[in-house]
């Protein structure tokens, strides 16, 4: 409802609501897939709270554009409540969107490399206990909510001992065969992906990030875009939002390029395509506030297109 609500308010022309195009022919309950665009709202207008009527912005949904790489394999038996790792590759190309927001509700999105250590560690647990799950205990974390959406402070994660793997209690076609709520403890039933496996068989994973070299090449960009464009220095830091009020109220995500450096040198981007996200994102709220027929946008329009080249170009050595 939040997806729908929400693409009702900020339509976009070349994407519908994902239960229109999403296939039918296979139940693919759980796929892989990598982030083609990502973009910022406000919550559908019941949830919106302005931010100086109430201190803070509740929420922001963010609309996530998604392609799929990876879907459950059509040849391996799968053993347990969820698919078998690894995935294959999707016979055709296909393109969805979801809405995502903080909210108290189920997570159906997380990172490749998590998912499948967690996977992976809940199989092999499994297998080495002889195909059964007594003795094994689990981690997770749990948030809990307040009737007026307030978060609580004090949650965290919990341990808890496996009882029993339970089926897929859901008529709809996507939710079978995927892990949701399967694993029942001795406190709660949880989904296979959002628990792991204490002391799991599996190495811990490695998150990714971006490496020194592409961090390094991408700061040096900076001095020389503004020795090249002295007018980029208007991005350089944030909005002073004492001059300019109203920004809060139309800019869900702020961003400038000093931002963007700081998180170059402190290993927060995963790969090239996310700094490229954050810089599209300086260029998308200039066009938010100021309209396309201001010279501000001309500039960040340039200033994108100038870094996008060379992100594009970039080749990690060795490759």
């Amino acid at each position: 409802r939040a997806h729908y609500d929400t693409l009702r308010k900020f339509p976009v022309a070349e994407y519908s609501y994902p239960w229109k195009s999403w296939p039918t022919d296979f139940s693919w309950s759980v796929v892989r897939c990598e982030v083609t665009h990502i973009r910022y709202r406000f919550p559908y207008e019941k949830c919106y709270k302005s931010r100086y009527s109430d201190g803070k912005l509740r929420g922001v949904a963010a609309i996530v554009s998604l392609k799929i790489t990876g879907v459950p394999s059509q040849s391996s038996t799968q053993l347990f409540s969820w698919p078998t790792l690894p995935f294959d590759s999707p016979s055709s190309d296909h393109s969805f969107e979801v809405t995502v927001f903080e909210c108290h509700k189920e997570t159906f999105i997380i990172p490749e490399f998590l998912y499948s250590w967690r996977i992976d560690g809940l199989d092999k647990a499994i297998e080495f206990n002889n195909y059964g799950v007594d003795g094994l205990r689990i981690l997770g974390h749990e948030t809990e909510y307040y009737e007026d959406g307030a978060e609580d402070e004090e949650y965290g994660g919990f341990r808890a001992l496996m009882e029993n793997i339970l089926g897929t209690n859901e008529d709809e076609l996507h939710f079978k065969d995927s892990g949701y709520r399967t694993i029942d403890c001795n406190i709660s039933v949880y989904s296979a992906w959002n628990v792991a496996v204490e002391d799991a068989p599996v190495p811990a994973p490695i998150v990714p990030k971006i490496s020194a070299n592409a961090a390094e090449t991408f700061e040096r960009w900076f001095p020389k875009m503004l020795r090249l464009d002295p007018s980029v220095e208007e991005f350089l830091d944030p909005v002073d939002t004492s001059e300019y009020v109203d920004y809060l109220d139309m800019i869900e995500v702020p961003m400038c390029l000093s931002l963007i450096q700081e998180r170059l040198s402190s290993n927060y981007y995963t790969n090239k395509r996310s700094v490229l996200a954050d810089m599209e994102l300086v260029k998308e709220n200039c066009y938010k506030y100021h309209g396309d027929d201001n010279h501000l946008y001309t500039t960040a329009t340039l200033m994108y297109e100038n870094f996008k080249s060379m992100v594009d170009s970039f080749v990690e050595e060795g490759q």
